[in-house]
């Protein structure tokens, strides 16, 4: 068995991992300068549409399989801001 990483380590291999992040990812690059076909446009907004409406669903599952209370309470505001007071307020609203 491994042992695990120290913070500083994790926070290393976390960093390390930064070329495959969105901000510099090829696609997000040319969407951001305008290098994007008509198609591509429309298959990234339906993707990011997907994720933002399955993004509630996603943070209520991490909050009901969470151990620690200090972490679920954090996790609330997610749902609250997502999801909204009512209908026509909210992430998805905004």
């Amino acid at each position: 068995m491994t042992q695990p990483l120290t913070r500083e380590r994790f926070a290393a291999r976390l960093y390390d991992l930064r070329g495959r992040y969105w901000d510099t990812h090829p696609f997000h690059l040319r969407l951001h300068s305008g290098g994007c076909t008509p198609p591509e446009l429309r298959r990234w907004v339906a993707n990011r549409w997907y994720y933002q409406l399955c993004l509630t669903r996603k943070n209520a599952a991490i909050i009901a399989n969470c151990p620690l209370p200090e972490v679920r309470r954090s996790w609330v505001e997610r749902l609250a801001y997502q999801d909204g007071p009512s209908g026509d307020e909210g992430g998805l609203a905004d």
